[in-house]
């Protein structure tokens, strides 16, 4: 049984927190835990591969509710039954009082934060504020995940470069997208950002998002491991769930078995850096 770490899990708690997102998403606008978790997963074995931890991501929670968020994530984090080995907060780095927040929030298995910049203009990310905050993550020892569009790559790549001390994830392979033509764009903006040193690791996650339904799904998503795994190299490649997310195309089985097809002809020791030591060394987890 060889273990595999998911460094991008979500949870919620529609009771505990909202989230205003969801109510584009009917079939994710209920409360969604480590429980249902469990059930999508149950009877699973794919090849001899277990989920021997997990990291927990922020979820876009509405901003009012984003220390919360973290408390009650962390909280999950501290139950070793739970099999959460870290987690990334959300964040507002570019708001006044954001070390104030860092201060509330520390803790053991906090590893990271995370804003979803999906909606923002490049602007934020260029801003004075939102880098000095950014930089504010690398002094204090946490990383910051990239998730961004794939048109947003290149204003990520000058946030990078302007926090050279803090450490940059980019989730999703940077959302690649269908249409051809953007491809390109999206494969030589992917490589550019690569180049920064500082930019430790992309998520091998969302996949299911960037692809045609109606073709063959280990095709296309290999052809997007292959681009990410030529720019970063194998020892910066992570994998993740994007549970329960990655249900919108298709299920966590379902990413696992073609996540597993497209890396069955690795060799062991590449296989094993991206299915665990990469995470370990990239948040820094304790996983037995």
């Amino acid at each position: 049984m060889q273990g595999m770490i998911d460094t991008h899990l979500h949870l919620w708690d529609l009771e505990r927190h909202d989230f205003t997102w969801l109510k584009d998403f009917p079939t994710l606008n209920r409360t969604l835990t480590l429980h249902d978790h469990a059930t999508d997963l149950a009877g699973f074995d794919s090849a001899g591969i277990k989920i021997i931890g997990s990291v927990f991501v922020e979820c876009d929670v509405d901003e009012q509710c984003l220390e919360r968020e973290t408390i009650w994530a962390c909280g999950l984090a501290d139950q070793s039954e739970n099999n959460i080995v870290g987690v990334i907060a959300g964040c507002r780095p570019d708001h006044p009082d954001f070390g104030a927040y860092l201060d509330r929030i520390e803790h053991r298995q906090l590893k990271g934060l995370r804003r979803v910049l999906h909606a923002q203009p490049d602007e934020l990310l260029r801003s004075t504020a939102f880098i000095e905050g950014v930089k504010r993550l690398g002094r204090a020892g946490l990383s910051f995940d990239l998730c961004v569009r794939h048109n947003q790559l290149p204003a990520a790549t000058d946030l990078v470069r302007r926090c050279p001390e803090t450490r940059f994830v980019l989730d999703h392979c940077g959302n690649p997208p269908r249409d051809p033509t953007e491809r390109i764009r999206w494969r030589a903006s992917v490589t550019d950002l690569s180049r920064e040193l500082n930019v430790v690791a992309c998520k091998l996650s969302g996949l299911f998002g960037s692809v045609d339904p109606g073709r063959d799904l280990v095709t296309q998503c290999r052809e997007i491991v292959d681009d990410v795994a030529s720019a970063f190299g194998l020892e910066r490649l992570m994998f993740g769930s994007d549970w329960p997310v990655c249900r919108i195309g298709g299920s966590i089985q379902a990413w696992i078995n073609c996540f597993n097809f497209i890396i069955a002809d690795w060799p062991e020791s590449a296989r094993q850096r991206v299915l665990a030591t990469n995470a370990s060394r990239v948040y820094h987890l304790d996983v037995g």
